[in-house]
Formats: structure tokens, sequence, C-alpha cells
């Protein structure tokens, strides 16, 4: 943080979440990298970190750019996300790819609402807009933003709409199928459900629960 050094990432990790839309680094499943015969093999990731992604102009402005309606930080990496897969398009690691990344100490900008409501505000218009009846789990791992408000989506629904955008269901099973979720109305408290190699029990009566610790280049 201090001194510019270079730290590097690990090679065998990918983008994920859980359902309170939690964003963390997971790494690569056993069967991906014993498939994996090339180091520098561009890595499949559901979802990116907000700032590091690159994407062609034309095709960002396509897919609707960013939600001009989100405020200030948070939440703005799983829409972009949810909208390349789901409309067409790709989200993968590039291994050879470098993006500084320097953590500041403290933000640079402040949240009149609070870093908490703030982020909730933009998760909402994600869920409400993506990820169709599945917005119930994030609802569940989530029951305050029940009450909390997100703004206008009107023009993002029509966008979706526009794009002939595949329904959430598509993306958790071609996408992120380890993403679980149970098919009842009731939700238990959430247990849970990751960028790159470079030269560089669950029960079994319960096969939709996430386990895993809870928390690119588009094309």
């Amino acid at each position: 943080m201090d001194t510019f050094a270079y730290v590097a990432a690990s090679p065998d990790l990918r983008g994920g979440f859980d359902w309170s839309l939690h964003f963390k680094w997971e790494p690569l499943s056993e069967e991906v990298r014993v498939a994996r015969t090339d180091p520098i093999a561009p890595i499949r990731t559901p979802v990116i970190a907000g700032g590091l992604f690159v994407i062609n102009k034309a095709w960002f402005n396509h897919l609707g750019s960013y939600d001009t309606e989100m405020e200030i930080w948070g939440g703005e990496n799983f829409e972009l996300s949810f909208r390349v897969w789901m409309c067409g398009g790709s989200l993968e690691i590039l291994p050879c790819s470098r993006v500084g990344h320097v953590f500041r100490r403290k933000h640079p900008y402040l949240f009149p609402n609070g870093n908490a409501n703030t982020y909730i505000r933009n998760t909402r218009r994600t869920v409400e807009v993506w990820m169709d009846d599945f917005k119930r789990f994030y609802y569940a791992a989530r029951p305050p933003a029940k009450g909390q408000p997100y703004g206008d989506i009107q023009s993002r629904l029509k966008l979706k709409m526009d794009l002939k955008c595949k329904p959430f269901r598509w993306y958790l099973e071609h996408v992120y199928p380890e993403l679980r979720y149970v098919s009842t109305p009731t939700f238990p408290t959430p247990l849970s459900s990751s960028l790159s190699p470079c030269p560089t029990s669950m029960p079994t009566n319960m096969p939709h629960l996430n386990w895993s610790n809870f928390g690119p280049y588009l094309s």
C-alpha cells in the first residue's frame, strides 16, 4: 500500500458471490484446474470486480453502459456482469493481463445515506431488474433491504427486454451452477456459495444450497 511494490494475485481464482451479493474471489474447481492445459488460457468468470475489466466501447454502449441511477459505489459489478452474460456476451479473466489497484486507507468520497444503505439501493436495483424470481434469495439473505428505496427501474427493464436477455435461471444453470438454492419458499440462514494463473457437504437432501464461504475481460 505504501511502497507500490508488486503483489501478484493467485493464478487459480475467479469472481464469485453469495445470495447477499457479497463479492469474493473463489478458487477454481478441481475439475477446471485439471482441464486447464495452458496456464495462460482465459478463465471464464461469473462476475468481475468493479475496477478490473476491459470492454469494447461500442459493445459497452450497446449493452446500456452503466446504470446511472446507482449511487456513489457498490453493486455495479454485479449488474454489469449479469447483463453481459445474460445479454449475449461473456466474461473472461486473462491471466497475462496486469491491473494495478491502489487500495486507499479511506474512501475519497462521501455516502450521504451511509455506505450500507447505498450498497443496498444499488444491489436492489440489480436484483429487481436481473434476478427474476430468484431475488427472493437476496431478500432472505438481506432482510433489511426489503424496505429500502431503489428508484425507478423501468428504463432498465425496457433495456433488458430490448436486448432480449436470457432469464436468471439460465445464468444459474450455464454460468454459475455453483450458486446453490433451495426450491422451497422458506430460506434458511445463508451459509454461502471466485483471477488467474499467468506467466505472470453439503447434505444430499439439500442439493441447491450453497455452502462455501459467504461472504477480465468482457466480450
